[in-house]
């Protein structure tokens, strides 16, 4: 079984894959409105933040061991913060409302949340090659 959480057998049955792609695609709605045409930066880092934290997850989720995961986790998560980042630049310039900025904001907040404590629990996770989850053979000793 690869490294993610006990009884989990694919990303996307993680909260936080859920929450990220959640939010990937309320993202995805929001810049394709015209009113971004006059930020087509703001667009595209916007698009590209929400876009990475899924696949970022996924890859992570299928490496062997899990420091490898948390690594591509904690990448998602530092995405998820440029997705808040931006949200709020977008906000300021007016291109969508506050509320809606807001409800967003919370939801990448609970995908960061959920992020930390997939870390937290990762870290803690021994690696399955590691000597405590190998059985040793016990050998009588030589006099």
């Amino acid at each position: 079984m690869v490294q993610g959480m006990p009884g989990v057998s694919d990303h996307r049955e993680l909260d936080v894959w859920k929450l990220s792609d959640e939010l990937r695609t309320r993202v995805t709605e929001v810049v394709a409105r015209p009113i971004f045409d006059k930020h087509p930066g703001l667009r595209r880092q916007l698009r590209e933040a929400a876009e990475s934290a899924p696949p970022n997850l996924a890859e992570g989720f299928s490496r062997f061991y899990p420091t490898d995961n948390a690594m591509f986790v904690r990448i998602a998560k530092a995405s998820l913060t440029e997705v808040i980042e931006h949200l709020r630049r977008a906000q300021a310039l007016k291109l969508i409302e506050s509320g809606e900025c807001e409800e967003l904001v919370r939801l990448g907040r609970r995908a960061r949340g959920a992020a930390t404590r997939y870390v937290i629990y990762l870290e803690s996770a021994e690696a399955p090659d590691s000597p405590a989850s190998r059985r040793r053979p016990k050998h009588k000793r030589w006099k």
